[in-house]
């Protein structure tokens, strides 16, 4: 097998075999939708302004990858929706646009 498909098989084992971390979908199936907005005592992000952190980032980073005229996005200036519980109607839904 030469080095590019043995690095991507590789690749892919560490992220999608769970040896690395908890799949996505196993960390947010349960979480208590009261909760997406708060912030826990002591810690700067709320869950849902994590989630959001995490849309936004791969977006950019795909953004960065294919547009030749790329400019870097302003973090986190207008980029970050709120984080109110009004906008955390589904963490579920959010998640669809983040590749797995």
């Amino acid at each position: 097998m030469d080095s590019g498909k043995s690095l991507r098989k590789n690749l892919l084992e560490l992220l999608d075999g769970g040896h690395a971390h908890a799949s996505f979908d196993n960390v947010v199936a349960d979480f208590p939708a009261k909760l997406r907005s708060e912030r826990p005592t002591g810690l700067p992000h709320s869950a849902w302004m994590l989630l959001e952190h995490l849309r936004i980032a791969q977006w950019d980073i795909l953004d960065f990858s294919r547009n030749p005229k790329y400019v870097g996005l302003k973090w986190p200036g207008t980029l970050a929706r709120k984080s109110g519980a009004a906008n955390c109607h589904g963490m579920e839904q959010e998640c669809q646009g983040i590749p797995r």
